[in-house]
């Protein structure tokens, strides 16, 4: 059961990461999408 979490905590953790980087990309590439 708990591996089963820390699993689903570090896939939680790689999506927040992944969204994050492409908010960075849409502002730095497409500004007028900074406000996502």
């Amino acid at each position: 059961m708990f591996v089963t979490n820390n699993i689903v905590h570090r896939l939680n953790n790689t999506t927040k990461q992944i969204q994050f980087l492409i908010v960075k990309i849409n502002c730095t590439f497409a500004p007028d999408f900074g406000t996502y």
